[in-house]
C-alpha cells in the first residue's frame, strides 16, 4: 500500500470519529453529563448530611430535656408526697398511737417503694416511730436531714451514701452502695406547734428508673448513654465505666451554654462521642439541684446515617453521569443521522447511483431546508414525472396508513369490548344479536356462538315481559329513542338456567341508514341488591333499637337541622320524630334553650366530646338529664354533625341525694350524726371566734337506760330514744343543733350566748321538758337525764377541748347523783367551775 493512500485513509479516519458533528455532540453531552451529575450529587449529599447531623444532634439534646424534665418533676411529686405526709394530722395527733403511726408510713412505703426508708422524731432528733421499725430509737439528731428541717432551711438534702441503713437494708443486687437523697419536713400538733421532723430516705434507684423510661431498649441498642452530674462536676448516675468519676470544669460550662444543640467530646483520650446536655431547674415548689443530665453516643455510631448518604450521593452522581452519558451519546447519533443520510444521498447522486435527494422525514428544520434546495437543482430535469411519482407514493402511504389504523382501531374497540367488566350486547336492525362479548357469557350462561343471530327476548327477557320488549324494539328501530336509551335503569333478566338476574342497562342508539341498530351495557346487580337489603335490614334493626331505648337520641348536621330523632321524643317531649327532621336546633328547642346549649354545639361542631348535665321539664315531668354530644367526624378530621345523647339520671341523683342524707343523719332519731356533729361543732367555733359571742356544748345522756333495756326490751329502748331527743329539739332554739352521738349519748351545741345563766336555763328547760312522764309499751315511765355543759366566753375555742369538758362535767354530775347538770365555765385561760343542780321539786345553784 503506498503512502498516499495510508495517509488517505488516516484522513478519513480521523474525519468520521474525531471531527464529526457526532462525535463532538457526544463528547459534550458526556462531559456536561457527568459533571452536573457530580455537582447535584455533592449538592445534595452536603444538605442532607448537615440536616441528618442537626436531626441526631436535637435528638440527643431532647433525650436529655426529657430526662430532666422527668428527674425534675419526679423529685417535685416525691417533694409533695413527704410535705403532705408531715402534715397529716396522724402524725402530730398526741392520742393516736404509736402503733397506728407506724402502720400509715408501712403503708405508704408499700405504696411508694422508692422510698427505702420512712422515720418521725421528736424535738431532740429521737426516733420514735419509723417504717418496719428500723432505727426506731435510735439519735437522727447529727443527721443533715433532721438539722435542715428543724431550721426550716432547706427541706433536701444531697445524695449521699447510707451509713446506718446499709447495715441493715438488704444490698442492690447490682453490687453498687445504697444511696440516698434525703427529704425531711418539720410535723406540728393540733394546736400548731412544731414537735419533731418527719424525714424520708428516697432511693437513688428512683433515678435509675426515670433513666430508663427515656432511654428506651431502642436507644440502648444505638449505644445512647445517659449521665446525671452533680454541681462539682461528679457523675452521680451513668455507665459503670464513668459513675462517680468527676468531669472537667469546661466539659459542664459547655453543657449549660443554653445557645449549643448536641456537642462532641473526646471521652477519656480514645473515643469520641456526641453529647446532648440539659440543665435540671427544678419544678414547682422544688427549687432543684443545680443537675445536668448528659445524654451522650459514639460519634461514628451516630453518624453512620451521615456516613451513608455521603457514599450513597457519590455512588449515584457517578451512575447517573454515566447514564446520561449513555443517553448523550445516543441523542447525538439520533441528532446526526439525518444530516448524515443527507450528506450520503448527495454522494450517491453524484456518483450517479441515485436520481434525486430523498427529504428527511424527521430532521431538523435547516437540513430539510438544505434538501428542498438539493431538489431544486433537479426539478428542471424530472419535473412533472417526479411531482406525478410523489403524489401516487403518498397518497398510496396515506391510505394504507388510515386502513391500519381503521384496522388497529376496530382491534382495539374489540379488545376492550371482550375485556370490558360489563356485559356487552350489539343488536342489529333485525333485532338480532350481532355481538356478545366474554362478560356476557358469564353473566347470562350463553356462550358467544349461541347467542348471535338470536332475539334478545330468546336470551335474556323473562318470559311475562317479552311482548313488551320486542314492541319497545320496533319503536327504536324507526325512532332511536326509548326509556333506556342514553339512561341507566334497572331492569329484571333471566340466566340461561333459568334463574332471575336484577341488571343496570343502558343503550346508546347509532343510526344505521334509515333504521338504527343499539349498542347496550348491562352490569349484573345481584351484589349490590343484596347489600342494599342488608343495609335496609341494618337500618331498620338500629331504628329499632333507637326507638324503643330510653334515650333522647338524634343527629344534627353543620347547619345544627334535625337529621334524625328517635322515638322517645314523642315519649318525652309529645313531639313526632318525623316532624323535627329538617328543622333548626332552635326551631325546635326555643331561644332559651338553644342559647344554654349554644357553647356545647360549638364545641361539638369544633370535634370535641361536650357532656353536661341539667333539669328539664316536659309534659309536666322533671328530669335531671346527662347530655352529650358527640361530633361525627371523618378520616380527614372534618366534623360533618354530630350526634346527641339524653339520658335520664333523675333516679340516679335521687338515690345519692337520699344516702348523702343518710350518712349524714342517725337512721333512729332523725338527729344528726357524730359525723355531722363534727363539721357543725368546728363551723360554730369558727362563728363564734369571728363574732366574739360565747356558745356552749352540752354533753347529755339518759339515767339508767340500761335498766329501761333490760327491762322493757331494747325496742322500748328504742322508743324512748326518739321521744328523748324530741323533747330536747322542742327545749331549744331552731337555731341550736341538737344530736345524737352513740347509744343514749346527745349533743348539744347552743350559740350566740352571753352568760353562762343562758345555758343553764336551756339545761333548766331540757330536765323540765324530759320529765314529762312517757307511756312506753302500755307502761307509765319516768325518764331523767345528766347534763355536762362546757361553755365558753370566746378565750377557749378549741372543739377537741370543749368536748373534752362537757365529757367531765357530764361526769360530775353523775357523781352529783345524776337528774342534775354541771356546767365548766372557761373563761380566758382559766377555767372557773359553776356548779348547777335541778331536782324535780326545785332548782339551786352553787
Amino acid at each position: 500500500m503506498s503512502s498516499s493512500m495510508r495517509h488517505s485513509k488516516a484522513i478519513k479516519f480521523r474525519y468520521i470519529y474525531f471531527n464529526s458533528i457526532a462525535t463532538r455532540l457526544a463528547a459534550w453531552f458526556c462531559f456536561s453529563s457527568i459533571l452536573l451529575a457530580l455537582v447535584l450529587s455533592q449538592l445534595i449529599g452536603s444538605t442532607a448530611s448537615d440536616t441528618l447531623r442537626n436531626q441526631i444532634s436535637a435528638n440527643l439534646s431532647d433525650l436529655a430535656a426529657q430526662t430532666a424534665d422527668k428527674l425534675d418533676q419526679g423529685f417535685y411529686e416525691r417533694y409533695r408526697e413527704v410535705q403532705l405526709l408531715a402534715r397529716r394530722r396522724v402524725i402530730g395527733d398526741p392520742d393516736a398511737s404509736l402503733a397506728e403511726k407506724q402502720a400509715q408510713l408501712d403503708d405508704i412505703q408499700s405504696s411508694y417503694q422508692y422510698y427505702a426508708w420512712i422515720g418521725v422524731t421528736d424535738l431532740t432528733g429521737k426516733i420514735l416511730f419509723s417504717t418496719k421499725g428500723i432505727l426506731t430509737g435510735a439519735s437522727a439528731r447529727e443527721r443533715p436531714w433532721f438539722q435542715n428541717a428543724m431550721a426550716n432551711t432547706t427541706n433536701v438534702g444531697k445524695l449521699h451514701e447510707a451509713k446506718m441503713l446499709s447495715k441493715i437494708l438488704p444490698p442492690l443486687l447490682s453490687g453498687e452502695p445504697l444511696r440516698f437523697l434525703d427529704i425531711a419536713f418539720p410535723y406540728q400538733d393540733g394546736e400548731g406547734r412544731t414537735v419533731g421532723a418527719l424525714g424520708a430516705h428516697l432511693s437513688w434507684e428512683w433515678a435509675r428508673g426515670v433513666e430508663r423510661s427515656v432511654i428506651t431498649a431502642a436507644a440502648r441498642e444505638a449505644h445512647i448513654e445517659a449521665m446525671i452530674v452533680s454541681d462539682d462536676g461528679t457523675v452521680l448516675l451513668g455507665p459503670s465505666n464513668v459513675q462517680g468519676s468527676k468531669l472537667p470544669a469546661e466539659w459542664l460550662a459547655t453543657a449549660t451554654d443554653t445557645g449549643r444543640k448536641a456537642f462532641t467530646l473526646r471521652w477519656n483520650g480514645d473515643r469520641q462521642y456526641l453529647v446532648g446536655a440539659a440543665k435540671a431547674v427544678g419544678h414547682g415548689a422544688f427549687p432543684g439541684f443545680g443537675w445536668t443530665v448528659l445524654v451522650r453516643q459514639d460519634a461514628d455510631i451516630a453518624f453512620a446515617p451521615v456516613h451513608n448518604i455521603q457514599k450513597w450521593a457519590i455512588v449515584a452522581g457517578v451512575s447517573i453521569g454515566l447514564i446520561f452519558s449513555l443517553l448523550g451519546i445516543v441523542s447525538a447519533r439520533r441528532i446526526s443521522q439525518p444530516l448524515i443520510k443527507l450528506a450520503a444521498d448527495v454522494d450517491r447522486y453524484q456518483k450517479g447511483k441515485s436520481s434525486g435527494i430523498e427529504l428527511p422525514v424527521k430532521a431538523p428544520r435547516e437540513i430539510k431546508t438544505l434538501a428542498r434546495s438539493f431538489n431544486s437543482l433537479l426539478s428542471n430535469l424530472s419535473q412533472n414525472e417526479e411531482a406525478l411519482k410523489s403524489l401516487n407514493a403518498d397518497l398510496e402511504t396515506r391510505v394504507l396508513e388510515r386502513t391500519e389504523a381503521l384496522a388497529k382501531s376496530e382491534a382495539r374497540v374489540s379488545q376492550i369490548l371482550q375485556n370490558s367488566h360489563e356485559a356487552f350486547i350489539a343488536i342489529g336492525r333485525d333485532n338480532k344479536v350481532t355481538d356478545w362479548n366474554r362478560q356476557a357469557t358469564q353473566t347470562f350462561g350463553w356462550s358467544a356462538e349461541d347467542a348471535i343471530g338470536k332475539s334478545l327476548s330468546e336470551l335474556i327477557i323473562p318470559e311475562p315481559m317479552r311482548t313488551a320488549h320486542d314492541a319497545g324494539f320496533a319503536k327504536f328501530l324507526q325512532s332511536g329513542t326509548g326509556p333506556v336509551v342514553g339512561n341507566r335503569i334497572e331492569l329484571a333478566s333471566v340466566h340461561k338456567d333459568g334463574r332471575s338476574i336484577p341488571i343496570e342497562i343502558s343503550v346508546a342508539a347509532v343510526p344505521d341508514g334509515d333504521s338504527f341498530v343499539a349498542n347496550a351495557f348491562l352490569r349484573d346487580i345481584t351484589d349490590r341488591k343484596a347489600a342494599e337489603t342488608r343495609i335496609k335490614a341494618s337500618e331498620n334493626r338500629l331504628l329499632s333499637i333507637t326507638n324503643n331505648l330510653p334515650v333522647l337520641i338524634s343527629y344534627i348536621d353543620r347547619n345544627e337541622r334535625f337529621e334524625f330523632a328517635n322515638a322517645t321524643f314523642k315519649e318525652w317531649l309529645d313531639v313526632e320524630p318525623a316532624n323535627i327532621v329538617g328543622k333548626t336546633m332552635q326551631q325546635v328547642l326555643g331561644d332559651d334553650l338553644y342559647q344554654q346549649r349554644k357553647p356545647m354545639v360549638d364545641m361539638a361542631l369544633s370535634g370535641k366530646v361536650s357532656n353536661s348535665e341539667m333539669t328539664s321539664i316536659g309534659l309536666g315531668i322533671e328530669r335531671h338529664l346527662s347530655v352529650s354530644y358527640i361530633p361525627d367526624t371523618d378520616d380527614q378530621g372534618v366534623t360533618h354533625g354530630f350526634y346527641t345523647l339524653t339520658s335520664d339520671v333523675s333516679v340516679i341523683r335521687r338515690a345519692e341525694l337520699k344516702m348523702a342524707t343518710l350518712a349524714r343523719h342517725d337512721a333512729l332519731t332523725g338527729l344528726p350524726n357524730r359525723y355531722q356533729l363534727d363539721e357543725k361543732l368546728n363551723d360554730a367555733v369558727r362563728r363564734c371566734k369571728r363574732s366574739g359571742t360565747s356558745m356552749a356544748v352540752m354533753f347529755l345522756d339518759i339515767d339508767h337506760f340500761k335498766s329501761i333495756n333490760d327491762t322493757l326490751g331494747h325496742a322500748a329502748g328504742d322508743e324512748v330514744l326518739k321521744i328523748f331527743g324530741e323533747r330536747l329539739q322542742s327545749a331549744v332554739r331552731e337555731t341550736d343543733t341538737v344530736g345524737r352521738l352513740a347509744g343514749d349519748e346527745f349533743l348539744i351545741l347552743l350559740e350566740n350566748l352571753h352568760a353562762v345563766a343562758e345555758a343553764e336555763t336551756v339545761a333548766a328547760k331540757i330536765m323540765a321538758s324530759v320529765g314529762i312522764e312517757i307511756s312506753v309499751a302500755g307502761r307509765p315511765l319516768y325518764i331523767g337525764t345528766s347534763i355536762g355543759i362546757a361553755f365558753t366566753d370566746g378565750g377557749n375555742l378549741n372543739p377537741i377541748e370543749l368536748m373534752a369538758h362537757a365529757d367531765k362535767a357530764l361526769y360530775r354530775a353523775k357523781e352529783s347523783g345524776r337528774g342534775t347538770f354541771f356546767c365548766d365555765a372557761l373563761r380566758g385561760n382559766e377555767a372557773s367551775v359553776l356548779l348547777s343542780q335541778i331536782t324535780k321539786k326545785g332548782y339551786s345553784q352553787s
